[in-house]
């Protein structure tokens, strides 16, 4: 009898327990980041049940691959923003305010020139245009640096947000670690797993799972982010690209809005940058060589008063100016004392022409015509952002694929749900009338003493 009483009284404590655990999944089903709990029974030596441990539904590789999705899609995200951004602020080629537009101009201007080199009007005219061209160029650098300048705020952001999160999952780590002799970390779990959801947005890494179920993060370098502490990031200590010794090592991020952050401000601005200083050099080149490489004048030079130097290369796009001496006396363009001398304006009009001009900045044509250059770099920045967004579309459909098989796995079905705690409500029930029938029976056995 005392062995049935037992055996009943511990299956009332295992269906109720079972019960809490199913009530817990469908007061839950709708929590972002909630995983299904199971509970099972664990038969003891005397052949008595109790409760095993409260499980989690979670399919850690599906977790991981979810995680690497998101990142690769935050960091195309970023640069197809950047992108867009770029795209807007320099044009469309068939524009007259774009760069190859202004250059037509320029080439328009020459033209006219040569046509009727006595008017002197049209030498100012010329030195008008002139002056766009140089302004065009000056105010796309300008721009580059503004989105540099974005960047590096968003960056700023990025960081403050990353070494957040680490604090967080810490905190979870500690917990957890403490909740390690019986009792239910399965929510502190599912916690952690929303914050490392939300690190992965941000930058990539690995992680390592202690044997007292602690999560150590790492760098996909190997260098700590968090372990028996936190080890913050700042922006000295991170990068796209390793440090050269005896520099500290560096968490190179290549995913997540960070990665993107990073990867604009490091290498698509310096490249913007560099074709843009490329293009003003070889269209400063093509006027002041002299021939047959160039047109013989100095119509551009390095802020207006200094001849072009490679030693000053570097952001020359910012500086390019007209020539301060041409802007004051227009008519030495011709570099001839008689006005019907078209000589020099003939160079300058065929310049146009030449496919030959030499250009070295990655991402350019090793030669090609200055119009032609110009119009597919800015042909350029609208290819490269549609090519972003389909990665970005790729991506999206991507994780979106990764989380309708993750919630299957650990979502709650309220159905199945449903099924299963009128099982248990029955056991429990069946306990119950097993435990009140025994004592009915004691009670019975009193009476006849």
């Amino acid at each position: 009898m005392s062995d049935t009483l037992g055996t009943a009284v511990a299956g009332l404590s295992v269906s109720q327990a079972r019960i809490n655990t199913i009530s817990r999944n469908i007061a839950n089903a709708s929590t972002d980041g909630y995983s299904r709990k199971t509970q099972g029974a664990i038969v003891g030596p005397t052949g008595v049940p109790f409760a095993a441990p409260v499980l989690r539904q979670v399919n850690e590789a599906l977790a991981k691959s979810i995680r690497e999705a998101a990142g690769e899609l935050n960091k195309l995200d970023v640069r197809v923003q950047l992108l867009s951004q770029i795209e807007t602020q320099f044009g469309r080629p068939e524009d007259n305010s774009s760069l190859p537009g202004v250059i037509k101009r320029l080439e328009t201007a020459f033209r006219d020139l040569q046509t009727s080199p006595e008017k002197s009007t049209l030498y100012s005219t010329l030195v008008g245009v002139a002056d766009q061209v140089a302004h065009t160029f000056r105010q796309l650098y300008e721009r580059t640096e503004d989105v540099k300048e974005d960047m590096n705020n968003r960056i700023a952001r990025a960081i403050s947000d990353v070494n957040e999160i680490l604090r967080q999952i810490y905190d979870l780590n500690r917990s957890i670690s403490a909740g390690g002799n019986g009792l239910d970390t399965t929510d502190l779990e599912d916690q952690r797993d929303q914050a490392l959801g939300r690190l992965a947005e941000l930058m990539d890494f690995t992680t390592f799972r202690q044997a007292n179920g602690e999560i150590a993060i790492y760098s996909k370098q190997g260098i700590a982010l968090v372990d028996t502490i936190v080890h913050p990031i700042s922006e000295t200590s991170i990068g796209t690209r390793p440090a050269m010794a005896p520099s500290p090592p560096v968490v190179m991020i290549k995913s997540g809005a960070l990665g993107g952050l990073l990867a604009v401000r490091d290498n698509d601005i310096p490249d913007l940058q560099a074709q843009l200083d490329d293009m003003a050099r070889a269209l400063t080149l093509a006027f002041s060589d002299p021939p047959p490489n160039g047109v013989g004048i100095e119509l551009f030079n390095d802020g207006g008063g200094t001849s072009y130097s490679p030693m000053t290369a570097t952001g020359y796009a910012r500086r390019i100016a007209v020539n301060e001496t041409i802007r004051a006396t227009p008519t030495l363009i011709r570099n001839s004392a008689m006005p019907g001398d078209t000589t020099t304006i003939d160079l300058a009009v065929a310049l146009f022409s030449r496919t030959d001009i030499a250009f070295t900045a990655n991402g350019l044509p090793a030669t090609g015509s200055i119009v032609q250059v110009a119009t597919e770099f800015i042909a350029a920045q609208s290819s490269s952002r549609a090519d972003a967004e389909a990665g970005l579309g790729y991506q999206k459909a991507l994780k979106e694929s990764f989380e309708t098989k993750h919630s299957a796995l650990t979502g709650v079905n309220l159905d199945q749900e449903m099924a299963e705690l009128i099982v248990f409500q029955q056991a429990y029930a069946a306990n119950a009338r097993v435990i009140q029938t025994a004592k009915s029976m004691l009670e019975e056995l009193m009476m006849v003493r």
